[in-house]
């Protein structure tokens, strides 16, 4: 019994003990060189932070503002259809392919007919602001 527990531990000191010890070596290596990187960036004086990078951004004009544009035509979608564009059947099938696939034509009249449907939406939506 003894003789088991001995290669046991034999094997665990040559096979285990080698991937733990690399495993923590490359964890403190890769965290020392983060720091270093860091540290480099902060040297530069330039604003890398993502908090930094938005305070330095200039104040968008309403007309170059497409999150307003497209929550309106969200919301504009959305008072056309009682069960909303997403839960559409047509527009399921049309658009749950890959990207290579052709749609065939009935699919295709379906997917064109919900999109007729929102046409204002759309074209208020691609219009210059």
């Amino acid at each position: 019994m003894r003789r088991w527990l001995k290669r046991i531990g034999i094997v665990l000191a040559v096979f285990v003990l080698p991937l733990v010890a690399f495993y923590f070596y490359a964890t403190w290596q890769g965290e020392r060189e983060l720091r270093a990187a860091i540290a480099e960036l902060d040297a530069q004086g330039e604003p890398w932070r993502v908090e930094d990078l938005q305070n330095a951004q200039p104040a968008l004009a309403d007309k170059d503002n497409v999150r307003g544009m497209m929550l309106a035509l969200r919301s504009h979608v959305l008072r056309q259809f009682t069960p909303g564009l997403a839960y559409s059947k047509a527009v399921e099938k049309a658009l749950d392919r890959p990207t290579h696939a052709v749609i065939p034509p009935e699919d295709a009249a379906a997917f064109d007919e919900e999109m007729q449907k929102i046409a204002g939406a759309l074209a208020e939506a691609r219009e210059d602001r």
